[in-house]
């Protein structure tokens, strides 16, 4: 199970989502310049945060619901807001919503009208980053 926390709220994420960019990203940055002398200078240091963390899920496995939904849009509602996220492994992450240039990517999956809270919606992606602590 995935959970997100949002300040004294949990919400459940559905079983189904999948880090995609687990291994994308280098926690050592570098920087490599040539001196106008022509000698080669590398800069390196530790990233202490901005990591991608990147949901997908799909129409087979990720359905929430309306109500869960709204939940997860209004935290989006607020600037600089940090919530903790914890993997099915129980690895937790500080994070934010990485806004490039939508975080949450949803669907109805059945498409309604007049949808209420118990309708489901197909989680596509979540995108956060990590924040610093």
């Amino acid at each position: 199970m995935i959970t997100l926390t949002i300040e004294a709220n949990v919400i459940e994420l559905p079983p189904g989502l999948v880090w995609e960019d687990e291994f994308a990203w280098a926690p050592v940055a570098q920087k490599a310049e040539v001196t106008v002398a022509g000698a080669l200078v590398v800069q390196e240091g530790v990233q202490l945060a901005g990591r991608p963390i990147t949901l997908i899920g799909g129409e087979d496995a990720c359905w929430i619901s309306r109500s869960d939904l709204e939940a997860l849009y209004a935290a989006m509602q607020t600037a600089g807001r940090t919530m903790i996220l914890t993997l099915h492994d129980s690895r937790t992450f500080t994070v934010m919503w990485r806004r490039d240039p939508q975080p949450i990517e949803t669907r109805q999956l059945f498409r309604m009208e007049e949808p209420v809270a118990a309708t489901f919606y197909v989680i596509e992606t979540l995108k956060f980053i990590e924040a610093g602590s």
